[in-house]
């Protein structure tokens, strides 16, 4: 069975039997409680155009004279760093130091919405009154999910591009829009319509996105003409985040796809 060595304060199991284990069992004392925070401690998101994050650990210490007082670690408490979870990502740097009780590092991601990332931070070495004890005490982050960029592609398909002039006659259409990286964007990304012509949106000037694609309807107008249809996404309402200034909104480039013709 394992041999069991106490000291005053911890214990060390050993399955050897020798009992000379004791010679070579080398127990290291810290005189204070240890404890590790790490952020982002709940579940968050990153932008694929920003494709980098910053994860910051906290090194707190207890000394039990003063139980209910905790502080910071001393400058120079070694943390290594490692991706658990994700693909295609890397940190730097995978080894740092603490300054004022607290060590970064950078997360970059590839930026594949969808894609989640965990980064672990393990104390390696404490400095605790200019004296360094060797650790190995860890923390996990919460998930990092990548979400996809702001809106910069988009194509325009209609059922039809040529309907009588008789307003009643009907085209529908629908917009699918991209981020720079090739993700769609976010669901409940707020689109707007508007036609240059005599002719209507049956369901009115706004959408929103699902799986990327915003949806509508057009009634032919009275007069014989070709009417283009503009679509707008606004890319910092709703449920996409971006970087832009406020109520700016991103209108794509018309092409031949995005008009119709109402004929005799």
């Amino acid at each position: 069975p394992p041999e069991e060595v106490e000291c005053a304060k911890c214990t060390v199991y050993s399955t050897a039997d020798d009992p000379a284990v004791r010679d070579w069992v080398k127990v290291f004392i810290i005189p204070v409680k240890v404890q590790l925070c790490i952020h982002p401690d709940e579940p968050s998101t990153l932008n694929a155009d920003e494709g980098e994050a910053f994860i910051a650990v906290g090194v707190w210490v207890s000394d039990p004279n003063h139980p209910d007082e905790w502080v910071e670690a001393e400058d120079g408490s070694e943390i290594r760093w490692e991706i658990t979870t994700g693909n295609e990502g890397f940190i730097s740097p995978t080894i740092s130091f603490t300054h004022r009780g607290h060590a970064v590092t950078r997360l970059t991601t590839n930026r594949v919405a969808g894609n989640c990332y965990q980064v672990k931070a393990t104390l390696t070495k404490l400095v605790y009154k200019s004296v360094v004890y060797p650790l190995n005490l860890s923390i996990t982050s919460a998930p990092i999910t990548v979400v996809p960029g702001r809106a910069t592609r988009a194509t325009l398909q209609l059922d039809r591009s040529y309907l009588p002039a008789d307003e009643r006659s009907i085209v529908s259409s629908q917009v699918t829009f991209w981020d720079a990286w090739g993700n769609l964007v976010e669901d409940s990304s707020p689109v707007f319509f508007s036609l240059k012509g005599f002719s209507s949106l049956i369901w009115g000037d706004s959408a929103y996105t699902i799986n990327g694609i915003a949806k509508n309807q057009q009634r032919a107008g009275f007069l014989p003409n070709s009417y283009d249809i503009v679509r707008i996404l606004s890319p910092n309402e709703g449920g996409t985040e971006s970087e832009t200034t406020e109520g700016e909104t991103l209108e794509i480039e018309l092409d031949d796809v995005g008009k119709f013709v109402c004929c005799l």
